[in-house]
């Protein structure tokens, strides 16, 4: 992990409140960033899962 949102521990309705901005959890980084080429963006998921 290279970060964790310290702001949820004092305010833990931001992951439910503001996932994509300050509801963040934490930060990683792959050790292949190439892994990351098949995920879906949110608004890709968002329309997958309306399908």
């Amino acid at each position: 992990m290279t970060a964790v949102n310290g702001e949820l521990d004092t305010d833990p309705d931001l992951v439910n409140n503001d996932p994509y901005g300050d509801g963040w959890l934490f930060e990683v980084e792959p050790d292949d960033a190439g892994a990351l080429d098949g995920l879906l963006s949110a608004a890709q998921y968002e329309e997958y899962v309306a399908e």
